[in-house]
C-alpha cells in the first residue's frame, strides 16, 4: 500500500508511508529493507476502501460497543451499528477519516482530525505525531476535549506485524467472550497454544482471536 497519496518518512534505516486519508494509518513500515508491518500490494489511494488488516489502523472507540450504545455520566449515547450481525459498533470510523497535515519533514509528520460530533458523539481534536530517530519509529496520540462535558476515551491500534520466524508475547489471562463477541468480566487461563505464544511460538501461524491481560510490555522476536 504505497503510492503518490501517502506521506513519506525516512532516516536512521527506517522508511515509513502514512495515509492521511485512511486515518493516518502507517500503511508501510520497514527497517533496513525488511518490512515490519504487513502492507497490501495495491497502492494506497483515497478511492480504495480503508484496510483493517494492513498497517496499523487507528481505532476510536476500539473493539466492539454492544448494541452500538453506551452510558456515560448518566447519559446514553448512540453510534452507527456497523456490525449488524452481532448488533455492535466495531472500531468506530476514525480509521477511514481524513486528517489535516500540520507538519511534514523527512523524519516526522504531525496531523490533526477535528471531530464536531460526526465521528463520535463528543467534540474533540486528535493530533497524531509520527517520527523517526536512532531508537526507532515513534507514535504519539493526543486527544483534546473541545466540548463542555467530560468525554470518555477508548482508543486502540489494529497493528498488523509481519510474522517473524519465532516470537513471544507476554500474555497472562484470556477474557471470556460474550455472545456479541465482547469481553465479559470473567478471566480464564490460557490455552496450550496461547501458552506457546508466551514461551516462543515457531509453528505455522493459524488465525485466532482473543482478548488478554498483559504480563509485561516487551515482545521477543527472532527473524
Amino acid at each position: 500500500m504505497a503510492g503518490d497519496h501517502t506521506i513519506k518518512l525516512f532516516g536512521f534505516g527506517w522508511k515509513a508511508e502514512i495515509a492521511p486519508f485512511w486515518g493516518m494509518n502507517p500503511v508501510k513500515l520497514s527497517y533496513k529493507g525488511k518490512p515490519v508491518l504487513y502492507s497490501n500490494p495495491e497502492p494506497a489511494s483515497p478511492a480504495n476502501p480503508s484496510p483493517m488488516h494492513a498497517g496499523s489502523p487507528l481505532l476510536f472507540p476500539g473493539n466492539r460497543t454492544a448494541n452500538a450504545k453506551f452510558v456515560f455520566d448518566g447519559r446514553t449515547y448512540y453510534m452507527p451499528m456497523n456490525e449488524a450481525r452481532l448488533k455492535n459498533n466495531i472500531h468506530g470510523k476514525l480509521f477511514k477519516s481524513t486528517f489535516r497535515i500540520l507538519e511534514h519533514t523527512h523524519h516526522c509528520v504531525r496531523a490533526v482530525y477535528r471531530n464536531i460530533g460526526e465521528l463520535f458523539p463528543f467534540p474533540f481534536d486528535l493530533t497524531v505525531h509520527y517520527y523517526l530517530d536512532r531508537t526507532g519509529f515513534h507514535q504519539e496520540f493526543s486527544f483534546q476535549n473541545t466540548g463542555v462535558r467530560d468525554m470518555p476515551i477508548n482508543f486502540g491500534l489494529h497493528t498488523n506485524f509481519v510474522t517473524p520466524q519465532k516470537f513471544s508475547v507476554p500474555l497472562e489471562n484470556r477474557w471470556e467472550l460474550t455472545a456479541q463477541y465482547t469481553p465479559s468480566s470473567t478471566l480464564l487461563p490460557l490455552t496450550e497454544q496461547e501458552q506457546q505464544f508466551c514461551t516462543g511460538y515457531t509453528e505455522p501461524l493459524t488465525s485466532f482471536v482473543g482478548f488478554y491481560t498483559s504480563a509485561g510490555t516487551t515482545v521477543q522476536v527472532d527473524n
